[in-house]
């Protein structure tokens, strides 16, 4: 949102950890990073969006804490 509003280049963010005294970390970022969040972004707009359900995966220890573990076909 920085880099579309105000049409500069971001190459860092910061994470507070709340629950460390409010603890800040610097995170860098790079162009992948910026690709890999977008096509997050996409995937979850597609199962609101159009009601579409990632596939179930072969390794099952993965669902324990799905949110889709319920629905899962």
């Amino acid at each position: 949102m920085i880099a579309d509003n105000y049409g500069l280049k971001v190459n860092r963010g910061f994470v507070c950890h709340t629950r460390s005294n409010h603890l800040v970390k610097e995170v860098k970022l790079s162009d992948k990073d910026f690709e890999r969040a977008i096509a997050m972004v996409n995937a979850v707009l597609d199962i609101i969006q159009k009601g579409f359900y990632p596939e179930a995966t072969k390794y099952k220890a993965r669902c324990v804490d799905c949110t889709y573990r319920n629905i899962c076909v």
